[in-house]
């Protein structure tokens, strides 16, 4: 009996030894930077190909996901006009994990695409709009430019309902004292917890121009007196530095109450060039010069009474270099900014390719590169309990709030023509995807700025995110 408990007790200590141990290989393991796979989606086959109306080369769209499916609205064809105001439904492979690099270099024979030619109203044609799912069915759209280059104003916000495949109009207004400008290049989100509509940023009817010394400035146009006293006039244009009123607004719409109110502006001296919303919480990146950016953040709460007290709504900023001392994202527009988690608490901000703030006229102006911003982890999860572990161990970080640039595995991608990697490109379309273990962006302005028509997956590389994996 005594050797019984002895051989027991003895099993014991060694099972624990070895769990300790797992825990602090776990420990170890650096949480920057998460290795990736890019996949090719499978392109349009059998009438799908034959159909002309798809125009799946596009850029200046928005791509949404809901379920399985990313619904392309909007953006200018490859003839340079507005594309129709129908949606393109593309359906997705099914979100099986990649144990290989031959899995992860196969594109999907799963993909296919609908075209809806949706009959009734419906929102003009129109680019550089803004777009987000809500309630996993419906697709809200908001401003954008019209075919002759101005932001479109609208007293209205447009719903799409993907179950019924009708478009939805919800009337809006403003609190008193306040005007929201008509805009494009902005962002919007639903807060799922609180189905309240988010907007930060935009372009107004303005043009925003990027000096690598001086940040970001506007031409305005100036009115003034004729030099002959007479009636007429004529306009001068003068930059107006750090201009901040339009493209660093923030609003939020009660989906409900059918109203927009005006939250904190952006503490940014220029337009936010990309944003995210996780988790209540409101990301921007915005850059001021040529050699680093700042990441702000807003918490919005949990509800309309914590927001009223005073000081709730404060804007939080880091900054962070880009130089070749200290690698960072390198200024950049028209990019995408979306989160990516590996299902045990761990969050990344993905921020992809883009183009240069001073223009994509030249082929080097476009960005093909990848970044991962850690975000801190919250609640009782795996990735919380490391990153609390490695705050208080010497020489150790949890990496909170920092960059890296992620490792793309090398795939040779099976039928694509041997492209392995979408290459640099801006003005695309892009979404989380596979319950934000996933990302999905389709077509964009390639750096000889033509308009491209393939699709692509980005996920977390295989092994990564196992299931018996710490974090």
């Amino acid at each position: 009996m005594a050797e019984a408990v002895a051989g027991a007790i003895a099993a014991e200590q060694i099972v624990a030894t070895l769990a300790e141990a797992a825990a602090a290989v776990a420990v170890a393991q650096p949480t920057q930077p998460p290795k990736v796979s890019l996949t090719q989606l499978a392109k349009p086959s059998g009438e799908d190909a034959k159909d002309e109306g798809l125009m799946l080369a596009r850029s200046g769209h928005t791509a949404t996901v809901i379920g399985n499916t990313a619904w392309i609205f909007g953006g200018e064809g490859p003839d340079g006009f507005f594309c129709p105001a129908d949606m393109i439904a593309v359906s997705l492979p099914a979100a099986e994990k990649t144990t290989s690099a031959a899995d992860a270099s196969t594109p999907s024979t799963a993909t296919t695409y609908t075209r809806h030619d949706v009959t009734g109203i419906k929102p003009t044609r129109r680019t550089q709009h803004a777009a987000c799912s809500r309630a996993d069915r419906y697709i809200i759209i908001h401003g954008g430019k019209n075919m002759d280059g101005e932001a479109i104003f609208e007293d209205e916000v447009w719903m799409f309902d993907t179950v019924n495949l009708k478009w939805i109009v919800i009337p809006s207004a403003t609190q008193i004292g306040t005007i929201m400008e008509a805009r494009y290049g902005h962002h919007i989100f639903v807060d799922p917890k609180q189905d309240l509509l988010i907007l930060h940023g935009g372009h107004p009817n303005r043009e925003i121009v990027w000096d690598g010394e001086a940040g970001w400035y506007d031409y305005r146009k100036k009115t003034k007196d004729a030099a002959d006293g007479s009636s007429g006039s004529s306009s001068s244009e003068y930059p107006v530095f750090k201009a901040i009123n339009t493209v660093a607004e923030t609003w939020m719409f009660d989906l409900e109450a059918r109203a927009w109110t005006q939250l904190p502006p952006s503490p940014a001296s220029g337009p936010p060039v990309a944003a995210a919303l996780v988790d209540s919480t409101l990301y921007s990146i915005n850059y001021e010069t040529n050699i680093g950016g700042k990441i702000h953040w807003l918490y919005l709460h949990q509800s309309a009474t914590e927001r009223e007290r005073p000081d709730a709504l404060v804007w939080h900023t880091a900054a962070f270099p880009a130089n070749p001392f200290h690698p960072g994202p390198r200024p950049r527009k028209d990019a995408a900014l979306l989160p990516l988690k590996t299902g045990m608490g761990r969050q990344y901000l993905v921020f992809m390719f883009g183009c240069s703030p001073a223009g994509y006229k030249e082929p080097e102006g476009f960005m093909a590169d990848i970044w991962a911003l850690q975000l801190p982890s919250t609640g009782v999860s795996a990735a919380a309990a490391k990153d609390a572990i490695r705050d208080k161990l010497p020489g150790m970080e949890s990496g909170k709030l920092t960059w890296s640039e992620v490792e793309v595995i090398p795939t040779e991608q099976i039928g694509t023509g041997g492209k392995a990697h979408p290459g640099g490109r801006c003005f695309f379309g892009a979404d989380s995807c596979y319950d934000g273990k996933g990302i999905v962006m389709l077509g964009g302005l390639n750096r000889w700025s033509e308009k491209e028509a393939d699709g692509w997956i980005l996920r977390l590389a295989y092994g990564y995110s196992d299931d018996n994996r710490f974090e």
